[in-house]
């Protein structure tokens, strides 16, 4: 059962890349999915530290993350899954959390 409020930022991918998450952000522009990049200021000052975060997170409405998926899908003929690329481990979700704490 999934417990995450509709209207909540999800993580959709996590990108090595700045253009990388912008390619991501203009489909889903095009297909009127709202997304969110909170990492991009970082990214763009220091994009030597972006992998050091566990890359560039692209965020979406957990209401819109099928829709999301799908629009990738059809665009690029691979499906992403929340949760499954090149940081989808608990090593980085527990460092991406002590990243965020620290941070706040």
């Amino acid at each position: 059962m999934d417990t995450t409020p509709a209207d909540e930022w999800v993580v959709l991918r996590n990108c090595d890349y700045m253009h990388e998450a912008e390619l991501i952000v203009a489909e889903l522009d095009a297909e009127g999915i709202d997304t969110f990049v909170p990492d991009s200021h970082m990214a763009s000052i220091r994009p030597e530290l972006s992998g050091a975060l566990g890359g560039i997170r692209v965020l979406v409405r957990a209401s819109d993350l099928e829709e999301a998926n799908e629009a990738l899908l059809a665009a690029d003929g691979e499906e992403i899954v929340e949760g499954e690329g090149d940081f989808a481990d608990d090593e980085f979700a527990e460092g991406r959390k002590a990243v965020d704490d620290f941070l706040e």
